[in-house]
């Protein structure tokens, strides 16, 4: 979770490589993208894609004195209105700002992602900047060797990476996440704060993860310093450095294509679990918002 800890990274504005991502949140130091799924009209409200811990809302509080809010462990969060900011980028440059006015959903449960609606369409926004690009979100997930593409807005920086290994499960501090993305390590693919919820993007030019987390030194599996949970059980914690992105195809087991809309009751999706919640740290979500919040046990 690398969105939150930007005033230790204030002198990399000067880092070259400008990112042709298109998105970032205004109310927390986070990337993002503007993308649609296969088959949806450019007259659909347009969707946002970030991480699940960038939204700041939630039950579970940083432990840092941020004033930040996550979706605790088994917490999915679903059809919640917004009154949030985005600011997407078109090729040139210019950033025009737009209302995110629902989180379609967001959760840091098997996976970290979040999906926010704005009160635009897609065709209202091209129409406004004609050189923003929407992204198509990839049906396939990323596989051992594939060279990738990180391209984060907040930074106005990409980075080139390639799949080192689909790591079958993360744990970081409370949440634990499914099929992970582990990059290879290299110098040229080392994400700190504000690359949080940048597309990761294939040679087509398709999201295939969301930028996640990176390992920095501290207690193995807790926070900011995420374990990789081996055949045995037993956690392999990351060197520092590694890092990781939550695979997004998923989401169409939980897209109806008749329909272009998402359908989280479908019986192929996986997202919403179904087992009683844990304890969770209170604080986070605003009141009203109790009865559309999903949770659940990881």
């Amino acid at each position: 979770m690398r969105g939150v800890r930007l005033l230790l990274f204030i002198l990399m504005l000067g880092l070259p490589g400008f990112a042709c991502a298109n998105a970032k949140l205004l109310s927390v130091g986070c990337s993002a993208a503007l993308f649609k799924m296969e088959g949806m009209s450019l007259d659909q409200k347009a969707l946002i894609l970030t991480a699940g811990h960038c939204v700041n809302r939630g039950s579970f509080k940083d432990p840092d004195p941020t004033g930040l809010v996550f979706p605790g462990p088994g917490e999915v969060l679903r059809d919640l209105p917004d009154v949030g900011q985005v600011a997407i980028s078109g090729a040139g440059g210019k950033l025009v700002r737009y209302r995110v006015s629902r989180v379609v959903l967001a959760t840091m449960t098997g996976m970290d992602a979040a999906i926010l609606e704005l009160d635009q369409t897609y065709r209202a926004i091209i129409e406004k900047q004609t050189d923003a690009e929407i992204y198509e979100l990839s049906p396939i997930t990323a596989w051992p060797g594939a060279p990738m593409r990180i391209e984060s807005t907040y930074w106005r920086r990409d980075f080139s990476c390639e799949v080192d290994k689909i790591v079958p499960t993360v744990k970081e501090d409370p949440w634990t996440w499914t099929g992970v993305v582990r990059f290879h390590l290299s110098p040229r693919c080392r994400l700190f704060g504000g690359v949080s919820g940048s597309p990761v993007l294939d040679r087509q030019h398709r999201i295939v993860a969301v930028a996640n987390t990176a390992s920095d030194p501290g207690t193995p599996c807790g926070f900011e310093t995420p374990c990789e949970i081996v055949d045995d059980g037993q956690p392999l914690v990351a060197p520092n450095g590694q890092s990781y992105a939550t695979s997004t195809a998923r989401f169409y087991d939980c897209y109806s294509a008749s329909r272009q809309a998402f359908d989280f009751a479908l019986p192929s999706c996986g997202l919403i679990p179904t087992s009683p919640p844990p304890a969770t740290v209170a604080g986070g979500t605003t009141a009203g918002e109790t009865a559309t919040t999903t949770r659940s046990a990881i």
